[in-house]
């Protein structure tokens, strides 16, 4: 139905800027030094991005980013020989890397400037494949003549 159909667009939406939100809180976090805090908030946007239940290369349970990314990489034959969609295989390999650069090996703290920049060119890459599916989608039920799903 079309109420069904807005209500997954709204929640889909907000997953997706709290995704955003929690990216730019941390390199926010990351230009002040604070390594607790930019943890926090970095594993609140892979709590977002991933959303509970969700199964690793699973496009068929989950209701999450990272589900619509694995719908859409195999809506269009994007998927990696690991059966998981390449979108979902850099931005997942990429949240593993802000970690271990940005909070295990405390690059904030010991140059808070130029390791914030640094963050926030890597927040960007993510945010860039995210939009991606977004187009996916967007192409993919603009094929399928679903107006109101291309609407929203």
């Amino acid at each position: 139905s079309s109420n069904q159909m807005a209500a997954e667009a709204v929640k889909l939406n907000i997953l997706f800027m709290e995704v955003v939100h929690g990216l730019f809180a941390a390199a926010s976090h990351c230009s002040q030094g604070d390594t607790v805090a930019l943890a926090e908030a970095l594993d609140g946007a892979v709590a977002f991005y991933v959303g509970p239940s969700q199964q690793v290369g699973d496009d068929a349970s989950g209701f999450s980013v990272y589900n619509d990314a694995e719908r859409m990489g195999t809506l269009f034959g994007t998927v990696s020989v690991a059966n998981i969609s390449l979108v979902n295989g850099f931005i997942m390999s990429e949240f593993i890397q802000l970690q271990n650069d940005f909070v295990k090996n405390s690059l904030c703290e010991q140059q808070p400037a130029s390791a914030s920049k640094s963050f926030i060119l890597r927040a960007n890459r993510i945010v860039d494949k995210m939009k991606a599916v977004s187009m996916q989608g967007l192409i993919h039920n603009l094929y399928q003549e679903k107006k109101l799903y291309s609407e929203l």
